[in-house]
């Protein structure tokens, strides 16, 4: 009997002193108690996600052990430890990397900070941030050479990065002074290995990558000399290293006697069609290539049967004056090119149009843009 007037007491009193809860209470629902219920603590089945507001007694409790009032700075580190290492068990690695860098803020020891990044380089490992993980290794190296763990994690970040010379670095700096069991001896050494095979691949590579250069570089100079002595005119002298990266269909080629193979393209421009001759030697004449081109090998869109070396005609643009410029087809190549009207466009691939001779589109085409002031001159 004493206890329950002791509880109906202490109910009164609540009540008295805060009527706004006993109101609230009264009005909720069942489905707001049993939400605020859930909330509580002390109810909670699992954490709220990251990024989720925690309830505001959670909170509260979370801002109490936090508190910089009430609690030391000792406490402090080791409350922001053990919740690193908790989130880090759930692999919520974001959040248990903000413990470990709130930690730092209170850690005094160099053995604290050590493990304090290298835990917060295990977080950013997981979340696949090679980079940040390898300063924080670096960081717990520095404040502990003996770290088995970080020197480990600094080189597999390294490999990660394929940051050969790097790890090598890192390798001779710590391995000796790091204190590894047999396992963690063994991986080290494993990862030291992997570096210095790479790192002399790569640098082989580089060498030959280097030595390539060279050849290309003084073979392309070999080319322009060629095509300067021919009198060709260039509307850059940069043509062939802006195609350096394409296909080799598409650059000019130089033989070990000196002559010039063309990639050249012709055009049909009344039907939009194109094809690539993609070896024209200089010394060739327009009739023996595309004898080779329409009749040897006939077009499918050619089902006129236009396109014979008969009924055809060749030209160029004249770049000055956007004209069409005729070409004989007994003339070589080499003597085109080296024509005062003709200019060598700036990918290095020269272009000619061919037309049908008596086709309403080709004369309606010539008719705007031939050049009715030249006469061809070999």
């Amino acid at each position: 009997m004493q206890l329950i007037f002791q509880q109906n007491e202490a109910k009164a009193k609540f009540e008295k002193e805060h009527p706004e809860a006993v109101k609230k209470r009264q009005t909720q629902t069942y489905e707001e108690v049993e939400k605020e219920l859930m909330e509580h603590p002390f109810f909670l089945k699992e954490l709220p996600k990251e990024g989720d507001p925690l309830p505001p007694l959670l909170e509260a409790f979370q801002q109490l052990k936090y508190s910089e009032t009430d609690n030391s700075a000792a406490d402090l580190l080791e409350n922001y430890k053990q919740d690193g290492l908790f989130h880090f068990k759930l692999k919520k690695w974001r959040t248990s990397a903000m413990c470990f860098t709130e930690g730092l803020k209170y850690a005094e020891d160099s053995w604290e900070k050590a493990k304090l990044y290298n835990n917060r380089a295990a977080c950013q490992f997981h979340l696949e941030n090679f980079g940040s993980s390898l300063r924080d290794c670096e960081k717990a190296l520095q404040y502990d050479k003996t770290y088995a763990k970080a020197l480990i994690r600094a080189l597999s970040c390294c490999s990660k990065l394929s940051k050969w010379d790097q790890l090598i670095k890192l390798h001779k700096q710590y391995a000796r002074s790091v204190e590894a069991t047999k396992e963690q001896k063994a991986e080290i050494d494993k990862l030291h290995m992997q570096a210095v095979r790479n790192s002399k691949f790569e640098a082989a590579q580089l060498r030959k990558s280097t030595l390539v250069q060279k050849l290309q570089d003084e073979n392309d100079e070999k080319i322009i000399k060629a095509v300067e002595a021919r009198g060709i005119r260039m509307k850059s002298k940069k043509f062939l290293r802006r195609d350096r990266e394409a296909s080799s269909d598409h650059r000019v080629q130089i033989t070990t006697d000196g002559e010039l193979i063309w990639p050249v393209l012709i055009f049909y421009p009344h039907l939009a069609e194109s094809d690539l001759i993609k070896e024209f030697y200089e010394g060739a004449t327009f009739q023996e290539e595309l004898v080779e081109l329409l009749e040897m090998n006939p077009p499918a869109w050619d089902s006129d049967k236009e396109f014979v070396i008969d009924n055809i005609s060749v030209y160029f643009t004249d770049l000055d004056t956007g004209n069409y410029v005729k070409v004989d087809l007994l003339t070589k190549l080499k003597d085109a090119l080296k024509h005062k009207k003709y200019i060598l466009p700036e990918n290095g691939v020269p272009a000619f149009f061919v037309m049908a001779n008596g086709n309403p589109m080709c004369e309606m085409i010539l008719s705007r843009m031939e050049d009715k002031q030249f006469e061809w001159k070999q």
